[in-house]
């Protein structure tokens, strides 16, 4: 009977029993767990580093995904200019505008991973309201008829977390 074939344990392109001619069987099988376990860590961080990327990717709306709705009707609040207090909101919560400087919309993920979006910083859970209603809060004019349409029927308590800087 053949005597089966001696694994080769190998670090940096040497073999083990070549650098440590003494190496018992357990400290073989020693090594090859501690190269097993670095190995799992490595896959590990990759998939968390994935998947984190992933879902950031999906908690931030893009132009893609985001559902407009196609206004058949007239809407007259774009046409109003904004109260001064919900003025001073709008500069407190985005202080560089609807725009960053880089040109992408100004957007802050709350802790919560709802999404404010634009010059009022509008959170995403009035997007669904916004869209029944006709407005696109990814649009600087939107965005300011929504935050009106906000203000009108709930005043200035949905922007409760920035008082401090319009107040």
């Amino acid at each position: 009977m053949k005597k089966p074939h001696a694994q080769k344990v190998t670090w940096m392109g040497k073999r083990l029993k070549d650098m440590y001619p003494y190496a018992t069987p357990r400290e073989m099988f020693k090594y090859r767990m501690y190269k097993l376990k670095n190995l799992l860590l490595r896959i590990g961080f990759i998939a968390f580093a994935g998947y984190t990327i992933f879902t950031m990717g999906q908690s931030i709306p893009s132009s893609k995904h985001v559902a407009y709705a196609e206004s058949n009707q007239q809407v007259t609040v774009i046409n109003k200019t904004l109260p001064p207090i919900l003025q001073k909101i709008c500069t407190a919560e985005s202080p560089t505008g609807h725009n960053k400087p880089n040109g992408t919309i100004t957007t802050y993920v709350n802790t919560n991973r709802t999404i404010d979006i634009g010059k009022c910083q509008i959170n995403s859970i009035w997007e669904a309201k916004a869209v029944e209603l006709g407005f696109n809060i990814y649009t600087e004019e939107g965005n300011e008829a929504m935050a009106l349409w906000i203000f009108e029927n709930y005043g200035s308590e949905p922007w409760y977390s920035s008082k401090h800087k319009w107040k």
